[in-house]
């Protein structure tokens, strides 16, 4: 889920099909990622007027999502 939220906050016009792609999932799985990030107000979407397909933009709720993971991730790393 970080590496969604980090390729949102990273890409300008970010669509699903780059979200696979720079995440490294499959559509399947993207897709319930993407639903409960959505749901969670942790991501928003927007028509930017590219052939009625939505993008993606991280929310301030996502960006302290974000930043509670790498802290966890710090702290892991350091316990290994």
């Amino acid at each position: 889920m970080s590496d969604i939220l980090e390729t949102v906050k990273s890409e300008e016009n970010c669509k699903k099909t780059t979200i696979i792609r720079l995440a490294n999932l499959d559509w399947d799985m993207t897709g319930r990622y993407l639903n409960y990030l959505l749901d969670n107000s942790y991501l928003e979407t927007y028509d930017e007027g590219s052939k009625g397909k939505d993008s993606y933009r991280i929310t301030e709720e996502g960006e302290e999502l974000l930043r509670s993971m790498k802290i966890v991730k710090n702290i892991c790393e350091k316990v290994e």
